[in-house]
């Protein structure tokens, strides 16, 4: 808690590129359709929340040691 505080949050970013406005929520539904479709049974694993922390905290510690090497 410490090192990355209270809430750790899961972000995957799904972009296109020059969408036409007329279909504009048929791309959005698309988009978000295949995000549930591909990502809903490994979000809802057991043991999701613990590794995903444990590679933040990695990452956090990684990026910390970067740090203090350029400082000296």
């Amino acid at each position: 808690k410490k090192s990355l505080g209270t809430r750790v949050f899961y972000e995957q970013k799904r972009e296109r590129n020059f969408i036409d406005e007329k279909e504009k929520e048929k791309v959005m539904g698309e988009i978000c359709g295949s995000f549930m479709e591909s990502q809903l049974k490994y979000l809802s694993h057991p043991d999701f929340s613990k590794r995903f922390i444990i590679k933040k905290y990695d990452e956090y510690k990684k990026k910390k040691n970067i740090e203090a090497m350029l400082e000296k």
